[in-house]
């Protein structure tokens, strides 16, 4: 069975083979492409007895310091879902600002390349996207700069 950090060191070497990445403070792989800033964590996860296996969730922050109105959870709830791949996750932290977040998590279990590679792409190029259409949309602060 293989370990929580075989399964991150894998990653990484998949991500720097590929891209240029940084690890941030909180242990997570950082990609820059134009406005998106993906991160992508690596975790265990836990369940049934005794059982266990890891995910890597790849998520990059859209806008946020924007006002959570009525229209904005609608679109959330509806087309923040019907993504191929990923959908838009509202966060609101307290005491802090909302947030949207473009996720996607797969398993990482026996992950290959091409399926990471494959995953970190449709968050990229969605989120690249996504992000100056919300701030239009939504108004906030974008995460990144287009």
């Amino acid at each position: 069975m293989q370990t929580l950090e075989q399964v991150k060191e894998k990653v990484q070497r998949i991500l720097m083979e590929n891209y240029p990445i940084r690890m941030d403070k909180d242990g997570d792989f950082h990609i820059n492409y134009e406005s998106a800033h993906l991160f992508v964590r690596v975790r265990e996860r836990t369940f049934g007895e005794n059982q266990k296996d890891f995910i890597v969730r790849l998520f990059c922050p859209l806008i946020n310091s924007f006002e959570p109105t009525q229209d904005l959870y609608k679109w959330v709830a509806t087309e923040g879902q019907d993504f191929a791949f990923g959908h838009v996750q509202l966060i609101l932290p307290e005491g802090g600002y909302p947030e949207l977040l473009f996720s996607h998590t797969i398993l990482a279990v026996d992950l290959d390349e091409s399926e990471l590679l494959n995953a970190v792409g449709a968050v990229l190029y969605t989120s690249v996207e996504l992000d100056t259409e919300l701030h239009q949309k939504f108004g906030g602060q974008m995460f990144g700069e287009d």
